[in-house]
């Protein structure tokens, strides 16, 4: 299997990041960036840059395209005569599968959304499919798993997808933040008070998904009656903290729709 990446920046590099870090061959990743420091960062992995998006499109089976969504257009325009038999794969958020159809046929197309945690090999992969044997898909899959759980949801639910997978780290890092910050003002030294946060952010989250507990089942364990957690949850509660979220989500996954309409 040969890949190609068009646009290797922040997403694109993070992609191509964990796939080498989990053994896929970089020899087998091609990659084109308008960005020199971008390119020169995947061939420190081992990827084989080439000069343009058409030699990425030569070279590989599945091409992932990475650019900015502004980019799509030319991008799509540059490598379209030459898209045959090879799946593509896009990240541009708000651009939907009929965007792509409308610029290069009833091609084999996948959109993706992944996340940012990827440069951990823990991204979230949410994608959905059209004109893809079973085998190509399954293909995919096993790629896209590379760099973290993936799953296959109707286009129909992307922005929500977005809102959540593809914004949420920003918003987990956010109450991160807000965490160390809560612990300096109690009178931790900075860095003891991030290494605090960042750690109970990750135990929680093994509870959560490697022991596969419900967040009400941790709640539970943590909250004693008349303890320390009952009293602080009280105060998030009373300030709004679910309000909050569903707000934050709400309005990523509104304006992932808006984005849509043009795409």
């Amino acid at each position: 299997m040969n890949v190609g990446f068009i646009g290797c920046g922040r997403m694109g590099g993070a992609l191509i990041k964990s796939l080498v870090s989990r053994g896929f061959s970089p020899k087998s990743i091609a990659c084109h960036d308008i960005d020199r420091a971008n390119l020169e960062k995947a061939a420190s992995l081992g990827a084989i840059p080439v000069k343009s998006a058409v030699e990425v499109v030569r070279a590989s089976n599945i091409v992932f395209i990475c650019v900015k969504p502004k980019d799509m257009e030319k991008t799509l325009s540059e490598i379209s005569t030459l898209v045959k038999e090879q799946v593509i794969v896009s990240i541009a958020a708000g651009k939907k599968i009929g965007f792509l159809k409308k610029r290069l046929g009833e091609r084999k197309i996948v959109r993706l959304m992944p996340n940012i945690a990827a440069l951990a090999g823990e991204s979230m992969n949410v994608f959905c499919a059209e004109n893809l044997e079973t085998g190509e898909k399954e293909e995919v899959s096993i790629l896209l798993g590379l760099c973290g759980p993936t799953i296959e949801m109707d286009e129909r639910h992307f922005d929500s997808v977005t809102a959540i997978s593809g914004s949420g780290p920003a918003f987990v890092a956010l109450f991160a933040e807000a965490l160390a910050q809560a612990g300096e003002k109690a009178g931790l030294e900075k860095g003891n008070a991030m290494e605090l946060a960042k750690q109970t952010i990750l135990g929680t989250a093994k509870l959560l998904k490697g022991m596969e507990m419900e967040p009400m089942e941790v709640v539970a364990m943590v909250s004693s009656p008349g303890g320390t957690t009952v009293e602080g949850i009280k105060a998030l509660e009373q300030h709004g903290f679910r309000q909050a979220i569903t707000a934050a989500v709400e309005a990523a996954r509104k304006r992932s729709e808006e984005m849509g309409k043009n795409g």
